[in-house]
């Protein structure tokens, strides 16, 4: 493993457009979801003279995009990162890179750096467009508790990404650790009924509130989903490529 290994890598999402598909999508939704919060009322419209709905401020503007950045962004980000960790032993391509190598590091660790560098710079580029268009459209916003929120859903975006990554990885199939992270995630939203484990949920840290939100909250949103990362990602290291000095049938 050496610089050329994170620099083929990086060349793999730039020149697949994996991230600039990734990038747009995040900006798109920087842009618009803090856009329709604000007008909103205007869409619905009032019945009778009666409001409808209250009328938005700049908290539920940010709301908004970390929902939807969570939802959209987080499910591409699975897809994605799969498809560059989920390596297939089968394939050509498979059998080139489990025969060059006997280290599981080697094979890896490259593909899970640059697959997380890439979660972290388009999660940030759509944070910053966020912020922007929100303090554009409500005409105010205060820094340090926008801050917060976005910073929560980013570590938890980088910390979902890597879960992902070391499932696709350990399974040896996009397929299997897609879906096995997808389950993750739908299971996390049927469990955020029950009030008493819905703080410890990586729905909880994925979609953080922007009102309410405190150290204690984020913490006990993130360390559960720190753990299963670490957890996925150990697992995909450790276990062996060859088995017996042959490659596993």
């Amino acid at each position: 493993m050496n610089t050329n290994d994170f620099r083929i890598e990086w060349y793999r999402w730039i020149r697949s457009r994996r991230a600039l598909a990734l990038l747009v999508v995040m900006i798109f939704v920087g842009v618009t979801a803090p856009l329709l919060t604000k007008h909103l009322p205007d869409l619905i419209g009032s019945s009778s003279g009666l409001q409808v709905i209250k009328q938005p401020e700049w908290r539920d503007g940010l709301q908004g995009y970390i929902k939807q950045s969570s939802q959209l962004g987080g499910v591409i980000c699975i897809v994605m990162v799969c498809q560059v960790c989920g390596i297939r032993r089968e394939t050509p391509l498979g059998i080139f890179y489990f025969t060059r190598t006997e280290s599981p590091r080697a094979l890896y660790v490259p593909r899970m750096v640059m697959s997380l560098v890439v979660v972290t710079a388009v999660a940030l580029a759509g944070a910053i467009c966020a912020l922007y268009e929100t303090w554009a459209s409500f005409g105010t916003l205060e820094i340090r508790p926008a801050l917060g929120p976005l910073a929560v859903e980013l570590c938890a975006l980088v910390l979902f990404s890597a879960l992902t990554a070391g499932l696709a990885a350990v399974t040896r199939s996009a397929a299997w650790g897609g879906g096995i992270a997808g389950a993750v995630w739908a299971a996390g939203l049927f469990a955020a009924a029950a009030t008493k484990i819905s703080p410890y949920l990586p729905t909880s840290a994925l979609a953080p509130s922007v009102v309410s939100l405190t150290w204690t909250d984020a913490a006990k949103a993130l360390l559960p989903l720190l753990a299963l990362a670490v957890a996925a990602v150990v697992a995909a290291l450790v276990r062996p490529i060859r088995y017996s000095g042959r490659a596993r049938s």
